[in-house]
């Protein structure tokens, strides 16, 4: 019922900010207000007793290493992520504020890039409520920070600033080392020309059609490098990891429809909002990579975590701009019904929320 009252909140909200003088900025501000104590304040959400086991074993100073702290043999975790737990047990020592103060860091991140970078702050946070990303926050908190970080990475690609680049994205490595694929798509600027994106992604399609995919060369190749074969890299190819989006199902269509939407509107998207033209490029080359890696549904599901879903919630509500006076309600309300179709996705089979105000009152 939480998810769906927030859900719905954004969504008349959103179709309302379309009216003149509409108080968006306030209404952003008390919605995100909302969602910060939603996923602050939970418990039991996907992998919230893994993070609490990871928590309690994360004390000791000399265990941390640039990239990684030493957990164990089989559980290397992230330094970023480390460091944040250090600095938490010095001054409370509780797991339930660790998950409030990263969790607040980490949407304050991502809320701030989108106030920043987007014609449409509602349609944004409508966008992150009905895809992965929302639910991410709720769960594998790891990946959210490190594709927050990433955004603000491409928004100074953007401009060009190659230092300022490379600087956020180790950061996102230390919070989650699947950042590492953002790095070639500095240069996605190079790759805009039309011909070239339709010519990439009828490849990657392609591929997929005649061998379902080359994710699975992964692991093989890795071990060839020396890679150990308890490596996380390796050993989720043959556990329940392997398995992920279906090829040409409702996700794939969904993601390849937008893509060949922003290629159709490309030049409008670019005139309207300028930042468009590194980030409608870094969407369909990502999109390519998602694509090419699905029959490894972890590498696909991180590609598309770190790379798609944070530039689609810049991107597609640029498409409002192309639109004049009222007629801005039709793509308005195609980005509704996008967000419904993956809010009823995300919702199947999804567990009631549950707060830590509970053991409180």
């Amino acid at each position: 019922m939480i998810y769906l009252s927030l859900f719905i909140s954004t969504l008349i909200l959103s179709i309302s900010s379309m009216f003149r003088r509409f108080p968006s900025s306030i209404v952003y501000f008390l919605l995100t207000f909302f969602v910060v104590l939603v996923i602050a304040l939970r418990y039991d959400s996907v992998d919230y007793f893994s993070y609490f086991s990871i928590y309690e074993k994360i004390n000791d100073l000399s265990e941390l290493g640039f990239f990684v702290y030493s957990i164990n043999s089989a559980t290397p975790m992230e330094s970023g992520f480390a460091i944040l737990v250090l600095i938490e047990k010095l001054f409370f020592g509780h797991f339930f504020i660790f998950i409030a103060f990263f969790s607040l860091l980490s949407l304050l991140i991502k809320f701030a890039a989108f106030k920043k970078m987007t014609p449409y702050v509602l349609l944004s946070l409508l966008l992150y409520l009905s895809d992965e990303y929302f639910w991410k926050d709720l769960g594998q908190i790891r990946n959210a920070m490190a594709s927050g970080v990433l955004l603000w990475a491409f928004y100074f690609a953007y401009f060009r600033r190659f230092w300022f680049f490379i600087a956020l994205a180790i950061t996102a490595m230390l919070f989650h080392s699947a950042a590492i694929v953002a790095f070639p798509f500095y240069f996605a600027n190079y790759l805009k020309s039309r011909f070239l994106a339709i010519f990439a992604l009828f490849l990657s399609i392609l591929t997929v059609y005649f061998f379902g995919g080359v994710g699975l060369f992964i692991p093989d190749i890795a071990l060839f490098l020396g890679f150990d074969e308890y490596s996380r890299i390796v050993k989720y190819a043959t556990s329940q990891y392997v398995s992920g989006i279906q090829p040409f199902g409702g996700t794939f269509f969904l993601q390849l429809m937008v893509c060949f939407l922003m290629i159709v509107f490309y030049r409008k998207l670019i005139d309207k909002w300028p930042l468009n033209e590194l980030f409608i490029p870094i969407y369909i080359y990502s999109s390519c990579l998602f694509f090419l890696f699905i029959d490894y549904g972890i590498i696909s599901g991180r590609i598309r975590e770190m790379l798609c879903i944070p530039v689609a919630c810049v991107v597609i509500p640029s498409f409002v701009l192309i639109f004049r006076g009222y007629s801005k309600f039709i793509p308005c309300l195609a980005i509704v019904f996008y967000c419904s179709i993956w809010f009823y996705m995300m919702m199947r089979d999804r567990a009631s929320y549950q707060t830590i105000l509970q053991f409180l009152f």
